[in-house]
């Protein structure tokens, strides 16, 4: 399968349209830059050839976790994340089927109880679906 990626402004962007949406008054930017763009390119990293991450739960299990738990932005980092996760699952032919609450309380849980990759992984696999 060839997999569509979510780009630094794209990112950039959905953290924007979370702070615009749900809290207007946090101040809005990058801090971390150069940790953008690793987060970026992690989901697509291959070591001599082999994907580190296979399929599409573990792409988006790195891309999710990585921007939950690297602060590159002054606020909303858990909330990027997971619109993130979402629209780079959409972006890919899948649907992620949780409610907004239940999505938040996982990054919460993904970011204070350092829930493991592949753990991630299988919670994103339970919920997900191919789009019609």
């Amino acid at each position: 399968m060839q997999y569509k990626y979510l780009t630094e402004a794209d990112i950039i962007e959905l953290n924007e349209y979370q702070i615009q949406t749900y809290s207007p008054h946090e101040p809005i930017g990058v801090v971390q830059s150069s940790a953008l763009n690793m987060i970026v390119n992690l989901p697509q990293q291959s070591f001599y050839g082999i994907e580190a991450y296979p399929n599409i739960q573990t792409k988006s299990a790195v891309l999710f976790r990585t921007i939950a738990k690297k602060h590159v932005f002054i606020n909303a980092n858990k909330r990027t994340a997971l619109i993130a996760l979402d629209v780079f699952l959409d972006m890919n032919g899948y649907r992620l089927n949780i409610e907004r609450n239940e999505g938040l309380e996982y990054t919460v849980a993904v970011v204070t109880d350092d829930i493991e990759l592949d753990d991630i992984g299988f919670w994103i696999d339970a919920n997900i679906s191919e789009k019609e």
